[in-house]
């Protein structure tokens, strides 16, 4: 099965560097298989993508991305919309033992590719992540270096910063962030303010609220817990 998608284990995927905080001695196998299905499926799915052009991938790219999350089916939409600019964005759960939330690559005639797992079924995760990997398309990939990426982890590559920055200012803008109540005195009338001006999910909010503030207890109910797998036919995601 591997071998049908050109893959190569030891420490090269298509002759090309693994990085990332999702990537272990430990896990090696599992992620590269995990990988070989991801660039299986997309292949089945490029007759039906747009053609993909790196100079469209701006700011205002992303930020017209973004604007999907206002809708009840944004993940789905998200999706649709990468589609049509080339981008494949592949659903795929994480095999057991990893902490994997996303991975941004090209295939080798150059394609671009994006794997989800869904670990987290929450609407701040899901839009945190893939614009965490949009950027990583954007700024980073080439034809030699894959992205595996564990959110939660922290880190000490330039990279990965940047690509967190990139994926917080296009989903909120720091000047409106940094003056909004959402940030200086939280509570669900301040997230739900800032989410009509913005015109973003409070999802997005409440999850931003959280994380900086390393609370994972508030605003259960806003951060669109449950509300991804549904819309991709998942049941349930094995973390």
């Amino acid at each position: 099965f591997i071998s049908t998608v050109g893959f190569e284990f030891g420490n090269a995927a298509f002759k090309r560097t693994i990085g990332g905080d999702a990537y272990s001695p430990a896990t090696e196998y599992a992620l590269h298989a995990w990988l070989a299905r991801i660039i299986q499926r997309a292949r089945e799915k490029k007759n039906n993508v747009g053609e993909f052009d790196k100079d469209k991938l701006s700011a205002a790219f992303l930020r017209e991305l973004v604007q999907l999350n206002w809708f009840d089916t944004g993940p789905t939409l998200a999706v649709e919309f990468l589609g049509k600019h080339g981008i494949i964005v592949i659903i795929e759960p994480a095999l057991k033992g990893t902490l994997l939330d996303g991975a941004a690559m090209k295939d080798k005639d150059g394609t671009p590719i994006i794997g989800l797992t869904l670990r987290f079924d929450r609407l701040d995760n899901f839009w945190f992540t893939l614009l965490h990997e949009v950027a990583h398309l954007w700024k980073h990939i080439n034809h030699e270096e894959v992205f595996m990426d564990n959110l939660d982890a922290s880190s000490e590559d330039r990279r990965e910063a940047e690509a967190n920055r990139i994926a917080k200012e296009a989903l909120i803008p720091r000047i409106a962030w940094k003056r909004s109540e959402a940030h200086l005195n939280p509570s669900n009338v301040a997230i739900d303010k800032l989410s009509r001006e913005l015109k973003i999910h409070p999802a997005i909010i409440a999850g931003r609220v959280r994380k900086e503030r390393e609370n994972y207890t508030m605003f259960n109910d806003l951060i669109g817990l449950g509300q991804v797998c549904k819309q991709f036919n998942f049941l349930e995601v094995e973390v």
